[in-house]
């Protein structure tokens, strides 16, 4: 009896747990997940439309080049079966590979992209790439990357200019402070011990 409850125990957990990974995407998204675990780009053999392994090379290339942290799935459109919209799909494949990170998927054909590090302008390059139609898929994702990269430095050097900006107006307050206290010790002495009189 108690041996048919542990099996009975086992078999409803393991049927909850294929639940569970069924609501939350299927094998194509787990691999896509495993993959990007360990390489910044990752294509489904089954994907298209697809890139050639000498285009995803590239791509790998133009990531070292923006610092790192894009990922890139080209995946086919039976992702779709796993979860109802190319924007899902990504989401969950992001939430897989989790950190500060930048992500763009190729869903069937669907470009879509996201960032926990730049969201905004993540968004606007989402929509500049879906608009470039008439470029073939690895162009498209270049132009990302690019993009991402661009943003990045363009982020850098505001943060830099606000920093040099915080720095140069604290100094400016200190010699101030050190202006006054100065005329007050001067006007101190010049009163002597007579100016209490």
């Amino acid at each position: 009896m108690p041996i048919r409850l542990a099996l009975a125990a086992v078999v409803a957990v393991a049927l909850a747990s294929a639940g569970h990974a069924h609501a939350h995407g299927g094998r194509i998204i787990a691999r896509a997940v495993e993959g990007l675990a360990a390489d910044p780009v990752y294509v489904d053999p089954t994907a298209v439309p697809s890139i050639t392994p000498a285009e995803a090379d590239r791509l790998r290339g133009e990531i070292r080049e923006a610092g790192g942290r894009i990922y890139v799935a080209v995946l086919p459109a039976d992702a779709q079966h796993e979860l109802p919209t190319a924007r899902a799909v990504l989401g969950e494949i992001a939430a897989g590979v989790g950190g500060e990170a930048t992500f763009a998927g190729v869903v069937g054909g669907q470009f879509r992209a996201e960032s926990a590090e730049r969201p905004e302008e993540v968004q606007e390059l989402e929509r500049e790439v879906v608009a470039a139609v008439g470029e073939n898929q690895a162009d498209r994702l270049v132009r990302f990357v690019e993009g991402v990269r661009d943003a990045r430095a363009e982020g850098s050097s505001g943060a830099l200019t606000t920093a040099i900006v915080t720095v140069a107006g604290a100094a400016i307050v200190l010699a101030l402070l050190g202006a006054v206290v100065v005329m007050r010790r001067r006007g101190s002495l010049r009163a002597g011990p007579g100016g209490a009189t």
